[in-house]
């Protein structure tokens, strides 16, 4: 017989749990980070892009795993497997990821002023 405090599937949020990570690192390991290649989401090769089933990851692995330097018709999500059009045959097509963006340019700031740049910027 179960219990009531078993998971009801596997990666709920068990909040008795805590977590011992920094919040950047949280945010930075939990948000910025290509599922794929483990490398941090960045606005040039590693720009997090959105494919139609709803999974992100980096130019860089999109263009991997369509192979022909990212140009291709279809190609399988490097995440679900799901076979997906590629639109205007060209992985850099995908649409960027708003809000990893946004959430990369915040945290960029932040770097920025903990290293004492001390300006500041007014994000949209």
């Amino acid at each position: 017989m179960s219990t009531m405090y078993e998971q009801p599937f596997t990666g709920f949020y068990d909040a008795s749990k805590t977590d011992q990570r920094s919040a950047e690192v949280k945010i930075k390991e939990d948000y910025l980070t290509c599922e794929v290649c483990s490398s941090t989401y960045d606005f040039g090769k590693h720009a997090p892009h959105e494919l139609p089933c709803g999974d992100t990851a980096c130019l860089n692995c999109l263009r991997q795993y369509a192979g022909k330097n990212g140009k291709a018709d279809s190609m399988y999500c490097p995440l679900c497997d799901r076979l997906t059009t590629v639109p205007g045959s060209h992985v850099c097509c995908f649409p960027p990821n708003a809000g990893i963006l946004k959430i990369l340019e915040v945290f960029k700031l932040v770097e920025a002023s903990k290293e004492g740049g001390g300006a500041v910027y007014r994000v949209r």
